[in-house]
């Protein structure tokens, strides 16, 4: 929802998130400058106003972030938890773009002039607002009405809906107007009550929005139609398993409540059904139980581009076991029906991309190199592929990719025979490592990597080490990480002739 806010506050929001990622107690202002392209003013202007929201925003909490030492460094408190969420919120509550929104979507909006009354805001800023809007909205098939309410591409309204609960209400208030909360809440807990386990507490507050926002725009006369859905699950006659179990039961407490013909129950709950799956609020639910022949080929085609990818990035010596493959397919199947289902639509998300390839780089750039194939092969954006997949395919890739077929054997010596417990510390460390494939030996060798020693083994440059004589802190583990990850690529580009692509801010990398 960033594009809501004024540049000033999305430059803040970039300037924050880029200080927070760094990794180190301080941070030059020539190397803001030179990383995010900005005027040195520019910095410092915003890095004076962040520490004031910061503090305004958290003002009993410690300084997270500081600008002195005449206004060439940040300080960053790295053990602080980052208030990036906060901020955002905050700004979004001042947001008048947003306010207005939110009166858009929940139909709170009788004219310009009861918007600038209440909001304490001028007519001319109200129009320019909502021409702002309309401009904005207008990529994903989403009007302004002339009775001030959001039409057309109705999916989009809903997905936006979300978006608007999600970030601006963040689980502190109660989004639905108050005469639709009873019957709301009287059909989600009954509905909840089918599930076979409970949810945690985080879905079951996403869960509520998102049967919440379609109960809304259901009550208020927004249905949708047949022409407009996807074709994704077959006829509701013919599903099985757990999807036929909770279409069944959210048909009967339904058909009472909205006064819907059956043909529009049907559409409705399907494209509810469809959602929820593709949220991950129905894990157990598979593609045999309700996929069209279609989706199903459509699904084998990302597992062939993953297998692909596999075997054109990692060169190993055998294919992605078939067991594997079908257990990421299942892992993804929420996430691939989410591509599908709603790639058009204003789906917010910001990968950390610098983050991920700091730990994880060559995870990282497989992630990159599958994605762009599904974007070439399904006629997408870069854009759109990459934030929607990303990190739900670089988690997934990290958990279930045998580290061992596909990252060069690194040989670590862990030479402390006079600190058993510093080295089997080391040792806990090193095995969870996952970007890389690590074997641990006690004695140095010429065949050793790197080394850990409580004294310097060897003065060689090209043989680096760490000298450990108590536990390390977390700038000392962070520079193992480095090193290993940096020991790793190179024997990596050695041994298969790809070259990784190195990750340097948080855009959104080349197609």
């Amino acid at each position: 929802m960033d594009w809501m806010l004024q540049k000033k506050e999305r430059e803040k929001l970039w300037l924050n998130t880029y200080l927070l990622q760094q990794n180190t107690d301080t941070v030059a202002v020539k190397q803001v400058v030179k990383e995010l392209g900005w005027s040195r003013y520019l910095v410092q202007s915003n890095g004076i106003d962040l520490v004031r929201d910061l503090q305004a925003l958290q003002p009993d909490a410690p300084t997270l972030i500081a600008y002195g030492e005449h206004k060439k460094l940040f300080s960053i408190n790295a053990a602080l938890e980052t208030a990036e969420h906060a901020l955002r919120l905050h700004y979004l509550h001042q947001s008048l773009r947003n306010l207005f929104l939110n009166d858009l979507f929940f139909e709170r909006l009788t004219s310009l002039e009861d918007f600038a009354e209440r909001h304490n805001t001028s007519i001319s800023t109200a129009r320019e607002i909502k021409l702002y809007l309309a401009k904005n909205l207008a990529q994903f098939d989403i009007s302004i009405s002339d009775d001030l309410k959001l039409v057309g591409n109705e999916r989009g309204v809903r997905q936006l809906g979300f978006q608007i609960v999600y970030h601006y209400y963040a689980a502190q208030e109660e989004p639905f107007p108050a005469a639709d909360r009873p019957p709301l809440k009287a059909i989600f807990e009954t509905f909840l009550a089918t599930l076979p386990q409970p949810l945690p507490e985080s879905a079951k507050l996403s869960f509520y929005y998102q049967f919440g926002i379609w109960h809304f725009r259901i009550a208020q006369g927004h249905q949708l139609h047949a022409s407009v859905t996807d074709p994704l699950f077959r006829p509701t006659a013919t599903l099985t398993g757990p999807v036929r179990q909770y279409t069944a039961a959210l048909t009967d407490l339904l058909c009472k409540q909205t006064g819907l013909s059956a043909d529009t129950l049907d559409i409705e709950i399907r494209y509810a059904m469809t959602t929820l799956v593709a949220m991950g609020f129905i894990p157990e639910a598979t593609p045999a139980d309700s996929a069209t022949t279609e989706t199903l080929a459509t699904l084998a085609v990302f597992t062939d581009i993953i297998q692909s990818s596999y075997l054109s990035f990692f060169k190993p010596q055998e294919v992605l076991e078939t067991t594997v493959l079908a257990t990421i397919g299942q892992d993804l199947y929420p996430l691939h029906l989410r591509l599908l289902h709603f790639n058009q639509h204003p789906i917010d998300s910001h990968p950390n991309i610098m983050n991920a390839y700091q730990f994880y780089p060559l995870h990282t750039a497989y992630t990159l190199h599958v994605l762009r194939r599904i974007a070439t092969r399904f006629k997408l954006s870069f854009e759109t592929v990459y934030k929607t997949l990303f990190t739900e395919y670089l988690n997934t890739f990290i958990d279930r990719l045998p580290r061992e077929q596909i990252f060069p054997l690194l040989t670590v010596t862990v030479d402390l025979p006079a600190r058993a417990s510093l080295a089997r510390y080391t040792k806990r460390l090193l095995a969870d490592i996952f970007g890389a494939n690590i074997l641990v030996t006690n004695h140095y060798t010429p065949q050793s990597d790197l080394y850990i020693a409580d004294f310097a083994l060897t003065a060689d440059q090209s043989r680096p080490g760490f000298v450990w004589q108590e536990i390390p802190t977390i700038p000392q583990i962070t520079m193992l990480y480095n090193q290993v990850h940096t020991l790793t690529i190179q024997k990596f580009e050695q041994v298969t002739g790809n070259q990784i692509e190195r990750i340097t801010n948080n855009q959104t990398p080349r197609a």
